[in-house]
């Protein structure tokens, strides 16, 4: 990424295009009366702050007079004016919160599907893609950029109407400053909003120069903070493996070395706060006193009161609030930057995939064998695995496809699936058949060991007919656990996980099985059964493995050693 981030012209298409989906949406009537409601109460909590100002005149023009009278009855009204501004403040805040979370359910519903659709997630994993952490990007940064945006509107568009009211009153009690030079007498109209404006001015561009560093050093802290968290949940997977190596010093030092760059990128980002604090607060406490300060002559001479001073103040300490939105949220700004460049990112990585068109095409036809013809498999970054596969799988027929280890035939049944891309070819499945892919190591969802089961299909069965599965794949010490809710790919061996996947195929009955190593994990016996029980509950489906194990042989009516460049039918 860039050394700095920048407010140019790509941030504003990246901006547009994650503001404008929302508003156009589905949901974009309850979007915009929930917007209106908070800028209805945003204008009430400025009109509400703007008639204090004029009440806090009153007030101290009451004091200079000894009139208690008038002190009373002024300070009734700026107490149930200061109870307007908390309703106000109050129902906005809620407002927004509502319309924030609102928005995030959208964002992430919406970017879930794009993540999860035409296998995405597995394309970006694979080419990498400059994309780390999706994850973070849709739990955290879609978290963040609804909420950010929102709070920086309103505070952008409270502090434009605090200008426009305030600088009103300030331009009204300014007067004119007159300038002697020599024998001219230059006369600046409006002297204490045009002081106003330069201190916030000067204040903006030191504030600038100071944190320009701050967009890219909050970057590289979400993304480091993404990156040990892996690392931390990596372990938790894996500690199992990680124990019998003893693995646990390395990993240490794996956690050391990748909680040191958290730890140098804080400190940078605390040095360049340090700096932004010392200025920001100094700012703001001098810019309390400046409107005192250069309204004083004007009460020396006896032209205003006390209460006017005190106006002046109010309305000065308000002008400069309002031009200084940069200087006091700096901070907030770089934050925001920096996740709309994560997203905008995201955006970009899974719309080139979008638009990268495959030259595999994988097809249904009449016939019930599988056909491929005239297949080459490359990697992502363009090495030939395989080259002028011309093969034909008989249906009903089993086949055990064989090669060296790294020929690529995990890619080859990956392409068979539809979700590898990379290379060309044409694969003929038959139309509209069941077909079921089972990897070395099967995926187990969180939750019972019912929806375990039933993965991905979320088919009503009986309990029967899921005790009868247990039992013929060898699980029936798990018949008295349907209901429990475990991390199953912890609790169950490589071995249970794949006697598992076999209960999900005699499930769901598939046309067409494909087996990556499935059965890598069983002892021979286990193995023997379990191919023997396919052929027994599925005579005429078509079976294709992919395995080491010459004890798979005796399973299977064909071998295909995939080293060959072309097989014909047997």
């Amino acid at each position: 990424m860039n050394s700095h981030l920048k407010f140019d012209k790509q941030f504003a298409r990246d901006f547009w295009r994650l503001l404008k989906p929302y508003w156009k949406s589905e949901e974009k009537w309850s979007a915009w009366g929930l917007l209106s409601l908070n800028i209805v109460f945003t204008i009430a909590q400025v009109r509400a702050s703007v008639a204090l100002n004029g009440l806090n005149r009153d007030f101290f023009n009451a004091i200079q007079t000894f009139n208690t009278s008038a002190l009373l009855t002024t300070l009734w009204q700026i107490v149930a004016i200061i109870a307007v501004i908390l309703i106000c403040f109050g129902y906005g805040f809620y407002f927004n919160q509502l319309l924030s979370v609102r928005w995030r359910r959208w964002l992430t519903k919406n970017y879930l599907k794009r993540w999860l659709a035409d296998h995405t997630h597995y394309h970006l994993r694979v080419l990498n893609h400059n994309i780390d952490n999706p994850d973070q990007r849709i739990s955290e940064d879609l978290d963040e950029f609804p909420s950010t945006t929102l709070g920086l509107f309103f505070m952008v568009f409270q502090s434009t109407l605090t200008l426009a009211s305030f600088g009103y009153i300030l331009w009204g009690l300014s007067g004119s400053l007159t300038i002697p030079i020599g024998s001219i007498h230059l006369m600046i109209p409006g002297y204490l909003c045009l002081a106003a404006l330069l201190y916030a001015l000067l204040g903006t561009w030191v504030t600038s120069s100071i944190g320009r560093k701050l967009s890219r050093l909050n970057y590289q802290l979400q993304q480091y903070n993404a990156d040990f968290r892996f690392s931390l949940v990596r372990l938790r997977e894996a500690s199992e493996q990680v124990a019998l190596c003893r693995g646990e010093a390395v990993e240490d030092g794996k956690f050391h070395k990748l909680f040191n760059k958290i730890f140098n990128n804080y400190v940078d980002i605390a040095e360049v706060k340090k700096r932004l604090m010392f200025f920001i607060n100094g700012y703001a406490n001098a810019a309390s006193i400046f409107g005192l300060v250069i309204s004083l002559p004007m009460y020396f001479a006896k032209k205003i009161q006390l209460g006017v001073v005190m106006q002046i103040s109010g309305a000065f300490s308000a002008v400069i609030g309002a031009l200084s939105i940069v200087v006091e949220n700096f901070s907030a700004f770089a934050s925001w930057r920096s996740v709309i460049h994560r997203l905008a990112e995201f955006n970009r990585s899974m719309d080139s995939l979008s638009q990268s068109s495959s030259k595999i095409t994988v097809q249904g036809h009449g016939s019930q064998d599988i056909v491929i013809d005239k297949l080459n498999l490359v990697t992502p970054d363009g090495r030939t695995l395989m080259q002028e596969i011309n093969l034909v799988f008989g249906a009903g027929q089993t086949t055990l496809l064989s090669g060296a280890t790294g020929l690529g035939k995990s890619t080859f049944l990956r392409a068979m699936a539809g979700i590898w891309p990379y290379g060309e070819g044409q694969i003929h499945l038959p139309q509209d058949a069941n077909i079921m892919f089972l990897p070395q190591k099967p995926y187990l969802p969180l939750g019972s060991l019912r929806e375990v089961l039933l993965y991905p299909n979320h088919a009503n069965e009986s309990d029967e007919v899921l005790n009868e599965l247990l039992a013929l794949c060898g699980l029936k010490k798990l018949q008295h656990r349907l209901d429990e809710n475990e991390n199953w790919s912890h609790e169950l061996s490589l071995g249970e996980q794949q006697l598992i996947a076999f209960a999900r195929i005699f499930l769901n009955k598939p046309d067409v099985v494909f087996l990556d190593e499935s059965t890598s994990a069983l002892d021979e016996e286990m193995e023997l059964k379990m191919y023997e029980k396919l052929r027994i509950h599925l005579p005429n489906a078509t079976i294709i493995s992919v395995g080491h194990r010459s004890s798979l042989q005796k399973f299977h009516e064909r071998q295909v050693p995939l080293s060959l460049t072309a097989e014909t039918p047997a």
